[in-house]
């Protein structure tokens, strides 16, 4: 199959071919059909994270990686104890997975896993910028409904990210709000407020 991966920090990314993974136990193979391109993807690319004022965080990436955890795709292939999703159905990945055996994976928070052991789609495993994506679960695939299919990856991160700062701002509906900035987050984030809000 056909990969685009980090290779060295700051070089364009290099096409590869690499065997297609095969699912096993309760893994799922997805074909990607559409993938984002978020920020994190930059920072992973560039080998750090910027904080500004000149203040760099390593990124810690994966030699040889295919970023991407913005996926959108078709299920082709399931092992053998996945019972409950159809080959041909279209589905978001979720990208944060954790380890599974650490206090925050065992209480049903693996968005918390330390990113030193978790198994994060696109980010600690190869992900959405190759042909398929290895996916650990059924549970990490959700219906996108009419969302259109280049952007509905986007919700699995940004989407996530926007709906988390509205919750967290306890709006009310009717309430008028402000969102600083019109960029894909803030965008995004408009659209959410308007539908869950009535605002």
């Amino acid at each position: 199959m056909k990969s685009y991966k980090v290779v060295k920090s700051g070089e364009p990314l290099e096409e590869q071919q690499i065997n297609k993974p095969s699912p096993s136990g309760k893994e799922i193979l997805v074909k990607t059909i559409s993938c984002g391109v978020c920020h994190t993807d930059i920072h992973i690319h560039d080998g750090y994270f910027d904080l500004g004022d000149e203040t760099h965080i390593p990124s810690r990436v994966t030699e040889n990686l295919a970023m991407g955890h913005e996926v959108f795709g078709e299920v082709v292939e399931v092992g053998e104890q996945v019972t409950n999703i159809q080959i041909g159905k279209k589905y978001v990945v979720y990208p944060w997975i954790g380890c599974g055996n650490c206090n925050e994976c065992q209480n049903d928070m693996e968005h918390y896993c330390s990113p030193f052991t978790a198994e994060n789609i696109g980010v600690s495993v190869d992900g959405g910028y190759g042909e398929y994506v290895l996916v650990k679960d059924s549970k990490y695939l959700f219906d996108a409904g009419d969302t259109p299919e280049e952007l509905a990856g986007s919700y699995a991160c940004r989407g996530l990210t926007a709906y988390s700062a509205l919750k967290k701002a306890e709006i009310k509906d009717g309430e008028n709000i402000v969102i600083i900035s019109a960029g894909g987050m803030g965008l995004l984030a408009l659209k959410i407020a308007q539908a869950a809000y009535n605002v």
